[in-house]
């Protein structure tokens, strides 16, 4: 019985190192689209600055769709750029 409360006793401190190490925390831009009626999240934030709605298009995209950029995932509020032409996503 004696030898279990130790076993047990150093699980749970080996459990809370493993645990420690699985969180991931915020890896997002803060930049979303709408795409295809979706709210997706942008890998990176192209939007710099301030006075323009912030638009991006994708490279590969051969119809040149351009997607205003929003802050969060509600899409209601759109991000601010000093460039008025859309930005180029590869």
């Amino acid at each position: 019985m004696k030898n279990l409360k130790l076993i047990l006793a150093m699980l749970a401190f080996i459990f809370a190192i493993g645990l420690s190490f699985a969180f991931m925390g915020d890896t997002g831009s803060g930049a979303w689209i709408n795409y295809n009626g979706v709210p997706t999240e942008l890998e990176l934030d192209p939007c710099q600055g301030n006075g323009n709605d912030c638009k991006v298009v994708f490279e590969d995209d051969p119809n040149q769709t351009e997607y205003t950029v929003y802050t969060d995932d509600t899409l209601s509020q759109t991000r601010k750029s000093n460039n008025p032409e859309p930005y180029i996503i590869p």
